[in-house]
């Protein structure tokens, strides 16, 4: 409370994080549900967190990866957390936002249905139509050799305003993939045989997988 996190993603990702941990584990734990109402406590009046606009996309180019990802913090959090009465009013923030700030990319209406999945269909963001769309929209993405590219997600520009690499990459592959399997796409899925199949020949000897930066050279990102 004295010395915390410098700025809002900071608490909505460490939120998350620890939702998704203790998820695994069965349990909420206290430090979870401090950082869960210490974020609660972040959002503005309209649904938003101050998120990070730094134009690098996906993650820090707009406030409406921070609502989803604060919605999925929630949605994940077990012990029926969702239900409280301080996640359900915050979630009524979210929801009033999302109904009005329409996505605008692909990205973030898959982030929407990774969203909508945890919530469940009866509590979801999504209509039954916009969930197959999406389903639908992410499915076309995928090349012949079974992977995704992350520029495919959105019309995001090079600052050097050299033209995107649509070839497969590990961040488009992982996060498609991953967000088809939480919508209930099951692993046998023609389409999700061959995006893992990708992902397990495409790994590093180091571990890791490559991304190429949407918007420019910085490194290698992995």
């Amino acid at each position: 409370p004295s010395d915390g996190p410098s700025w809002d993603p900071e608490v909505v990702m460490a939120a998350a994080v620890l939702g998704f941990g203790d998820a695994a584990a069965g349990r909420l734990q206290p430090v979870t549900r401090a950082a869960l109402t210490r974020m609660w406590e972040l959002q503005r009046s309209d649904g938003q967190w101050v998120w990070l606009t730094q134009g690098l996309p996906p993650l820090e180019s707009d406030h409406h990866y921070g609502v989803t990802m604060g919605v999925i913090a929630a949605a994940v959090a077990p012990e029926g957390y969702s239900d409280s009465s301080e996640a359900q009013a915050g979630l009524l923030r979210a929801r009033e936002h999302l109904r009005v700030a329409r996505p605008e990319t692909l990205h973030q209406r898959a982030m929407l249905l990774w969203a909508d999945a945890l919530l469940g269909a009866e509590r979801g963001l999504l209509s039954a139509e916009e969930r197959a769309d999406t389903i639908a929209a992410l499915l076309r993405l995928q090349n012949p050799d079974g992977g995704i590219a992350l520029a495919s997600l959105g019309p995001w520009e090079r600052l050097d305003g050299s033209p995107q690499s649509l070839d497969s990459d590990g961040y488009g592959t992982a996060f498609v993939s991953y967000v088809l399997l939480t919508a209930g796409l099951p692993p046998s899925h023609p389409s999700l045989v061959q995006a893992l199949a990708w992902l397990r020949t495409h790994q590093r000897r180091s571990g890791r997988w490559f991304t190429r930066s949407a918007t420019r050279e910085i490194g290698r990102a992995h």
